[in-house]
């Protein structure tokens, strides 16, 4: 019986053993406390090392000090033969810690040694060789320093040595060792003490818990937190969990369930980026309103679709983190603008829907939509940039039980692009004539996809000339429609059509490879090429294969100038767009601004961008003989123009009256009808070879 108890006294000490071996606590404290044992060695073999070498070095540089400073002191007694003088300069050594003895040898040998020889005699000169700029060597008890006697007038006389007994630099040294040592035994004890304490802290909690959770996943909830401890608490715990995991579905009550998923249908009414609604809510919205009006009842509803300007712009130069925040800040806007609308949902994109219900009269949709554009007007700030957009706005109605909602959505849109049409910024009501226009501007669309496939846009030029001599500097490059049955058509007549359908880099594109060709074709004729200025947008001027053709260009000896619209970006500029001027003014391509002064471009803008020139608008420059404010206007514009040493092109000059009286304000470069029309690459040809003859003559 007692063998047995003491048996089981034994494997219980065991288990307790293996228990305590495989807990957290141990596998804690056991490695904390190595590595405290580690650093607190590491740390007393660091200090009192450093402190050794640092003591010896301060008594070094002492000692070498002492010896510098009286070899000078004793250098003129010496020259003088005066003994007294120079034992009596030496006796202030005996104030430094640890001084011995110093002697002063001449040429003859031992001129003078403190203390004197009435203290016993010199026996020779005990000190090892010394290096004028090695260290002090140790020998014995004493450190010795040795410095020459140099006299200002007759140089080297002797040498001096001083001897410093180094007993009280090493019991220094060793009562720092031991404090170093007692300094950390206590504070690494009182470490490894915290450490154990923390790991107890963390280990104890988690094997409650442990237990705790155990009795839970089995079923007995009275279950209470008990004190002990437990083997590989992690893993217990771990298996506790995947319990409650598995019996996760009979834990959950159903109103936990009803919650979670009117939180599911909610969450699918709304757009995740805005936080409005969504397309899906407005069907939804529809749907619950149809079903609740009879279909006698004249109930309207009007829906008011807006669409961002300049916001691809955005998330082509600035990125899509800013356009995110531009759409964030856009619906914060709008929701504090809406008034009346009973609905605002994102449709996707930079596209919103506003819902009016029961409005008072048949304007007051219209009236909202331009309240909705006008909260637009301040920029938005991104990252210390202003970035700006504009909305345009359609306003289509519905009425229950008789329109379709598909064909209200279709109206509103077919609204949105007449407004778009008619220059962007404004709101319009849908009416029947605009679907006859949507019609005639797809029948545009195919004509213009047509065209651009065949090659049918081409290149016109139009001279810019010096203001002084009517010469002409450079031609700028203009895109004309060849219509298949309309003949030759302006931009006017394609441009807004090409940009919906995102046509205009395409057809930039071919007619500047035209250009470029026919400026290659009268290199090789020999004839002087003037400078070719192009039009150019920042969604091309940022594409990575426009500096190339550029390139490409200069390298054929083509000399291009760029011309951005005013509106462009010319306030907060982005940093793509500045690196892209960058580049492209490394390859000695000129910038300008054209249009200027039709936009919201600024003086800091200007400075900016540093274009070589600006051009004037023609709607300034033409009234300007007949209307002393547009006189005043291209004067005061050239005026600050030149302030920024920025030269100045002057479109619309229709006369030569034009042509005189802007040379009198200044302006360097003329553009318009009096000097040149737009003429096609054959007239160009025929004008630079008339310009060669008259050069020749």
């Amino acid at each position: 019986m007692k063998a047995a108890d003491s048996l089981r006294k034994r494997a219980s000490r065991r288990d307790a053993r293996h228990r305590s071996r495989g807990s957290l606590l141990f596998r804690l404290t056991v490695p904390s406390l190595a590595a405290v044992f580690v650093l607190w060695v590491g740390y007393t073999a660091f200090w009192a090392t450093m402190y050794e070498t640092d003591a010896r070095r301060k008594f070094d540089e002492s000692g070498a000090r002492a010896a510098q400073l009286f070899a000078a002191a004793v250098a003129e007694p010496l020259w003088a033969f005066d003994k007294r003088s120079v034992e009596t300069t030496l006796e202030g050594l005996s104030s430094w810690p640890g001084f011995a003895y110093a002697t002063v040898h001449d040429a003859s040998g031992l001129f003078a040694r403190v203390p004197g020889l009435e203290n016993g005699p010199l026996q020779g000169d005990p000190r090892p060789a010394l290096s004028p700029s090695g260290p002090a060597p140790r020998m014995w008890a004493y450190a010795y320093f040795e410095a020459p006697i140099s006299h200002p007038n007759q140089g080297v006389l002797g040498r001096f040595t001083v001897a410093f007994d180094q007993g009280p630099m090493e019991h220094a040294i060793w009562m720092a060792r031991r404090n170093a040592v007692f300094a950390a035994v206590f504070g690494f004890s009182m470490l490894g003490f915290l450490l154990t304490l923390i790991a107890r802290s963390v280990t104890k909690p988690l094997v409650d818990i442990t237990q705790a959770v155990e009795q839970v996943a089995a079923g007995d909830l009275s279950y209470e937190l008990p004190v002990g401890q437990a083997l590989d608490e992690v893993r217990r715990l771990a298996r506790a969990l995947e319990v409650f995991r598995t019996n996760a579905g009979r834990l959950v009550d159903a109103k936990a369930e009803a919650e979670a998923n009117r939180m599911i249908a909610e969450l699918a009414m709304r757009d995740e980026l805005t936080g409005l609604a969504n397309r899906r809510a407005v069907l939804e919205r529809f749907a619950i309103l149809e079903g609740s009006v009879a279909t006698c009842d004249q109930r309207r509803i009007a829906m008011i679709h807006v669409d961002l300007d300049g916001f691809k712009q955005i998330n082509d130069t600035v990125g899509h983190k800013a356009g995110d925040h531009v759409l964030r800040e856009v619906a914060t806007r709008f929701s504090d603008a809406a008034g009346n609308c009973s609905l605002i949902a994102r449709f996707g994109g930079d596209e919103f829907v506003f819902l009016i219900e029961d409005h008072e009269s048949r304007n007051a949709p219209v009236e909202t939509a331009e309240k909705i554009i006008g909260c637009l007007q301040a920029p938005i700030l991104f990252e210390d940039q202003r970035l700006r957009v504009a909305a345009s706005a359609g306003v289509a109605h519905h009425r229950f039980g008789e329109d379709v909602l598909e064909e209200t959505l279709v109206n509103a849109d077919i609204a949105l692009y007449r407004a778009k049409a008619q220059g962007k910024g404004c709101a319009v009501e849908f009416d029947e004539t605009h679907r006859q226009d949507l019609i005639q501007r797809r029948r545009a669309s195919d004509e213009i996809l047509d065209s651009v496939e065949h090659h049918r846009f081409v290149p016109y030029f139009q001279g810019i000339f010096e203001a002084g001599t009517q010469k002409l500097a450079s031609v700028e490059l203009l895109a004309r429609w060849h219509h298949p049955q309309r003949g030759l058509l302006p931009p006017a007549e394609f441009l807004d059509v090409a940009t919906d359908l995102k046509l205009m880099r395409l057809i930039d594109k071919q007619v500047l490879e035209q250009a470029i060709y026919t400026f290659r074709d009268l290199a090789q004729r020999g004839l002087t090429l003037p400078r070719l200025s192009v039009n150019v947008s920042v969604t091309r001027l940022i594409e990575p294969d426009f500096v190339k053709m550029l390139s490409e260009a200069r390298d054929s000896g083509i000399e291009i100038e760029l011309e951005l619209l005013e509106a462009i970006f010319l306030d907060d500029p982005p940093d793509l767009l500045m690196w892209q001027l960058d580049r492209v003014r490394e390859l000695g391509v000129r910038v300008s601004i054209d249009d200027f002064g039709t936009g919201h471009a600024s003086v800091a803008g200007l400075i900016k961008i540093r274009p070589d020139k600006v051009k004037l608008d023609r709607q300034f420059v033409a009234p300007m003989l007949e209307s002393e404010r547009a006189f005043s206007l291209v004067k005061t514009l050239h005026l600050l123009c030149e302030q920024l040493d920025i030269a100045t092109v002057a479109e619309g000059v229709e006369t030569q009256e034009h042509a005189r009286l802007l040379h009198s304000l200044g302006c360097q470069y003329l553009q318009g009808f009096a000097l040149m029309r737009p003429q096609p690459a054959q007239a160009l040809t025929a004008l630079l070879e008339d310009l060669a003859l008259r050069d020749v003559g």
